[in-house]
């Protein structure tokens, strides 16, 4: 019977059978490593949690709050959701919106044409969340799934983006037509609204028009993102005073070169770099100029497949772990992987890094098994560096 077990166990159990990569950034602040963004736009669990709330008066009770946790805030279900948890969660004791921790909201949501240039019951949602930890504002084109792009406007000034103490991540798409409006569609304005931001993951590319020279202080901003954005936006990003800023995520990026801005800024600071999946990390001699950039960096992770050894020799005093993922990359089989993998384990046997102690697997490494792989990595082990997998 659904009684028999204390609700504090059943919490936890609705947890696990609902995760899903929204759910798991509700509660990712901090940096983990090979970490996805997830691209849909709503929770992709709300089925799973619907249905299990259906079970029984007591689950419909528990699962609540997780119902609400994680929302899509459109022009034409705001005032419905503002409605939905007043009656729902009122009624089971909890505080009206204290219960979302993460809002989706589209470009759609917020446009300001001369028929519609107010959004008051989005922005009075946003003002009334109190425990919201994570805003997400997706790419343009995501938008278009739910309206016509012809219906994206943005002629007039936007409202004010309100106060955000709570949020400690944001993940940001840009977009110039909308940031033109200012307000809550404006990064500078949301980030001087939210002083205690921890994670903040970047696209788009930027016009010249759409930079903006206001003071952006991150205090707290330890993990910043870059999922594909332009060397104006890399500069923009430049003018900002984030002095806790450790961890460096890097997507992809058309031209190495447009990085030597932000090494010279930020590069010294740096505790570890993270690699996307991009032919451009494998097409061109990424982890020189990232070794070369970061003086102090501890801890350095990539896509094994999609990333090229260093063409040219280069020391590192100060690196300690290495991250690798074999996430598949059809360019590969397995003898021409076994042979990349020797060159990126050589380079590191050397004594170029004298301090490097440890390599962490992530993926499955049936190749662990093949007596090449033994051979390459004896040089390591002799050397005093671990090879683990994760997990």
């Amino acid at each position: 019977m659904c009684t028999s077990l204390p609700n504090e166990l059943w919490l936890i159990i609705f947890r696990f059978a609902t995760i899903s990569p929204s759910t798991i950034n509700l509660q990712s602040f901090s940096y983990t490593p090979f970490q996805g963004i997830p691209h849909n736009l709503r929770d992709e669990a709300l089925g799973v949690k619907s249905n299990l709330s259906r079970v029984c008066k007591l689950w419909r009770q528990l699962l609540g709050e997780m119902m609400y946790e994680d929302v899509v805030l459109l022009k034409s279900n705001a005032a419905m959701l503002r409605k939905l948890l007043q009656d729902e969660l009122e009624a089971a004791g909890s505080n009206r919106n204290s219960v979302v921790r993460r809002i989706c909201l589209p470009y759609s949501t917020v446009t300001t044409t001369r028929f519609t240039s107010q959004s008051t019951d989005v922005l009075e949602f946003l003002r009334h969340s109190p425990n919201l930890k994570v805003l997400v504002r997706p790419n343009i084109t995501t938008d278009m799934h739910i309206v016509p792009s012809e219906y994206l406007v943005f002629d007039f000034p936007a409202e004010e983006c309100p106060p955000l103490p709570s949020l400690v991540r944001l993940d940001w798409w840009h977009h110039n037509e909308a940031t033109r409006t200012g307000g809550i569609n404006s990064l500078i304005n949301v980030l001087q609204e939210a002083p205690n931001l921890q994670y903040l993951s970047l696209g788009g590319d930027i016009w010249l028009a759409s930079m903006r020279t206001s003071p952006v202080q991150l205090l707290h901003l330890t993990t910043l993102r870059l999922r594909r954005v332009n060397v104006l936006f890399i500069q923009q990003v430049c003018q900002w005073s984030l002095p806790s800023l450790k961890h460096f995520i890097v997507d992809t990026v058309h031209d190495l070169s447009v990085l030597g801005s932000f090494w010279a800024r930020f590069g010294e600071q740096l505790h570890s770099v993270e690699l996307g999946k991009s032919l451009r990390f494998y097409d061109n001699d990424i982890l020189h100029v990232v070794l070369q950039g970061c003086p102090n960096l501890k801890e350095l992770n990539y896509y094994i497949m999609f990333t090229s050894k260093a063409s040219q020799p280069i020391s590192h005093l100060a690196l300690q772990t290495i991250r690798l993922h074999n996430h598949p990359n059809a360019l590969f089989d397995a003898t021409s992987f076994l042979e990349h993998l020797e060159t990126h384990f050589t380079m590191y046997a050397q004594e170029d890094f004298p301090n490097l102690r440890r390599i962490v697997l992530y993926g499955g490494w049936d190749i662990m098994h093949d007596e090449r792989y033994r051979q390459m990595s004896r040089k390591l082990h002799d050397k005093g560096c671990s090879i683990e997998l994760f997990g």
